[in-house]
């Protein structure tokens, strides 16, 4: 399940502000799971100023 937690896990050490493709290629780069991924490559193709903003606008699969 994507939480918070999860989200910050892999991606806490990243540069804000970040697109989305500068998000999903630093949780690969950090081994995340595929269903992260997968939520990750969710969200709209924008500029995100914190891991709060992209946990606002993410959205789980199934």
């Amino acid at each position: 399940m994507v939480t918070p937690t999860t989200i910050s896990k892999y991606l806490s050490d990243l540069s804000f502000p970040a697109t989305k493709q500068e998000i999903v290629e630093h949780a690969e780069e950090n081994n995340a799971p595929e269903y992260l991924l997968g939520a990750l490559d969710t969200l709209p193709d924008d500029l995100y100023d914190s891991l709060a903003d992209v946990w606002a606008l993410i959205e789980v699969p199934g």
